[in-house]
């Protein structure tokens, strides 16, 4: 998962205003709604594909799924579904069934999810009020798999010249939390957390952009872009950064590099995995993603905390140096600093109770009271020895 938030301007002029993840809006030709009988079958694709009318819907005609019903079950959820494979509904359906039951009321923050072919990565979009899911995290067949474009991620080398690599993951006792396939099927339930924590994550994006307190003010003649212009400063995650905004300059300017595509100076091309680590560690962000926006410092907080909440995950990140020439396993690297549970650690601890409370209604004092500290990972390890799992780039791992 990696949830790009579009924040549009609001004169909506050309259409670079309009486009997708790094300027490329999915193609959804082959899109149509999951559940033909949707009360929304009819407006569902027009609504949520901007190559076709780059222009928002009004409230009336695809309102959020918490207008009607602020404990949305799965069946709601499903009305407001596109898909270019049936696969697609049937597994997202099946997942629903099974994910927290808070999770469900997350989502009634979106207008639609769209899980398409040609959408990668996952992304929330402001123009539309609708997540996009990449169905490579749905798959269970090779079958299935076969369907889905092979188009890479448009950040997968951004980055590269920096003298370090970021890593994370979740863990179950110690072990990858999202196992990989031991041949060329995947299990259903090593999907449900995997796609989980997706979608607390996009789920916070909408829910920021669309506080549950403001979905009484919906105006029916309204388009939804217009009603978060109205909402703007109304953002759970401005109401965040107003009270504890992150403050590392390093790291504001290597999320530049990191997750937008600027190319790094030199100063950040000498920066070593302990550096960045000595940089990150007393500020409040729980990932390193968080400095690329206050959305997703927003988002990374909730997602961490549900999946420890809910799941019993604990979240490694960290960074990691090459010890060698050439590199082939994570035996190849080299721990220069990482954590294990950050959202523990008392500069981050706060921030993620305030994140709860914002997206709940509820800041989970009891869960944070309990909450067992933050763990510094042995500098000098190669990342197999702390984890089994193969280091992530400077992507997001889904």
């Amino acid at each position: 998962m990696f949830a790009l938030v579009l924040a549009l301007a609001s004169g909506c002029g050309d259409d670079t205003e309009h486009s997708g993840p790094g300027g490329r809006t999915p193609d959804l030709s082959d899109a149509y709604a999951y559940l033909p009988e949707s009360p929304y079958a009819a407006d569902l694709v027009g609504c949520v594909d901007a190559r076709a009318a780059p222009s928002s819907c009004t409230i009336a005609t695809l309102p959020p799924i918490s207008r009607r019903d602020s404990e949305p079950d799965v069946a709601a959820i499903m009305e407001h579904v596109v898909v270019s494979h049936d696969w697609m509904g049937e597994r997202f359906e099946a997942i629903l069934e099974e994910v927290p039951e808070d999770l469900r009321r997350v989502l009634g923050g979106v207008t639609a999810v769209v899980i398409d072919d040609d959408v990668r990565p996952s992304f929330y979009w402001s123009l539309t009020g609708a997540i996009y899911i990449d169905p490579r995290h749905l798959w269970l067949t090779p079958e299935e798999e076969a369907t889905i474009g092979d188009e890479q991620d448009y950040r997968s080398g951004f980055g590269s010249d920096l003298s370090f690599i970021l890593f994370s993951s979740y863990l179950d006792e110690g072990a990858p939390a999202f196992a990989g396939s031991a041949g060329p099927n995947r299990a259903l339930e090593d999907r449900i957390p995997a796609v989980a924590a997706l979608l607390f994550h996009e789920g916070a994006h909408a829910n920021d952009f669309l506080p549950p307190v403001a979905v009484a003010t919906l105006r029916s003649g309204e388009t939804f872009l217009e009603t978060i212009e109205r909402l703007e400063s109304s953002r759970l995650s401005r109401s965040l950064a107003a009270s504890s905004p992150l403050r590392s300059e390093l790291w504001e300017g290597l999320a530049e590099v990191l997750y937008r595509g600027e190319e790094a100076t030199a100063s950040q091309r000498g920066l070593t995995a302990e550096d960045v680590g000595r940089a990150f560690e007393p500020d409040g962000g729980s990932d390193p993603y968080a400095y690329s926006s206050q959305q997703e410092d927003f988002a990374m907080l909730f997602e961490e905390t549900m999946m420890k909440y809910h799941f019993d995950f604990d979240r490694r990140v960290g960074f990691a140096t090459a010890s060698g020439d050439e590199v082939t396993s994570c035996a190849d690297y080299e721990i220069g600093w990482g954590s294990l549970n950050r959202i523990a650690a008392a500069p981050v601890a706060p921030r993620a109770r305030r994140v709860a409370e914002l997206v709940l209604g509820d800041p989970l004092d009891d869960f944070f009271s309990a909450l067992p500290g933050t763990s510094l990972l042995t500098p000098g390890q190669n990342l197999c020895i702390e984890a089994s799992s193969p280091p992530a780039s400077a992507l997001r791992w889904m």
